[in-house]
């Protein structure tokens, strides 16, 4: 969901008129993952759960989206569509994509670290929870050294070198890569690639979410309005004032 486009009114958030897109961090992991297919070969496969309703407008779009992705250098795409997912909790989602990526034969899973709707930053964990694979988080750099694959994790205040040993699922930061745009040619081709559209049902998923979504409900805001007037320095006294009398500062 562009969370750029989601508008608010009385009633609260209107998600179901804001537009389907892929998530910025998630073009990073895309680019990442085709770098290294075009290195060490193999195929890359997309994995996208539809998250958010109207479930007749939404399925066009990640469709669209899922193009897009492919585009870049994939092979073939998963889409996960039911309704059940819509405003699941990560458990759920992550559930439904592991279940997703065991169907297929991938030793690496990348991810970004969050999406741009919740930015949980939970589904990379509780894939490689579900697959039983290694996590590595907060990948913002890749290097290769006498075969080895070295990812570096940029943590609070410093950095750390690992050495990527499948099978793993890896979450990147919008650092790693400027992610490539593809070429008409590239758009055209991607639409005759394999993609295929699986329900929880399909997925031999059952269970359901731990944490259900009540509202979303922006926050209000109102301004005060209130003019300071005086000479320069009077101005400041009397904004200096105000700000203690707020509780902003402390005399």
């Amino acid at each position: 969901m562009d969370t750029t486009e989601l508008s608010v009114d009385e009633r609260g958030a209107r998600i179901e008129e804001a537009i389907t897109k892929v998530s910025d961090i998630d073009n990073n992991a895309m680019e990442l993952a085709v770098q290294l297919k075009e290195r060490f070969g193999g195929k890359v496969g997309l994995f996208m759960a539809l998250t958010w309703g109207p479930m007749q407008m939404r399925l066009k779009d990640i469709q669209k989206a899922a193009k897009k992705l492919l585009a870049m250098g994939g092979d073939e795409a998963t889409l996960i569509v039911d309704e059940k997912l819509f405003s699941a909790d990560s458990f759920l989602v992550a559930k439904a994509l592991a279940a997703a990526i065991k169907k297929g034969s991938f030793d690496l899973v990348i991810a970004g670290e969050g999406s741009i709707d919740n930015f949980s930053g939970q589904i990379g964990p509780r894939v490689a929870e579900e697959l039983s694979y290694k996590f590595i988080g907060f990948v913002s750099r890749v290097s290769f050294r006498d075969g080895d694959i070295i990812l570096t994790k940029s943590m609070e205040g410093y950095e750390e070198d690992v050495l990527l040993d499948l099978p793993a699922v890896i979450s990147v930061t919008q650092e790693i890569n400027k992610p490539r745009i593809p070429s008409l040619s590239q758009v055209l081709s991607a639409s005759k690639l394999p993609m295929k559209t699986l329900s929880l049902s399909d997925l031999g998923v059952v269970d359901e979410g731990r944490v259900k979504l009540v509202e979303i409900r922006p926050r209000k805001i109102e301004r005060k309005m209130i003019k300071v007037e005086g000479s320069p320095n009077e101005a400041a006294e009397n904004l200096l004032d105000l700000l203690i009398k707020e509780g902003v500062l402390l005399r």
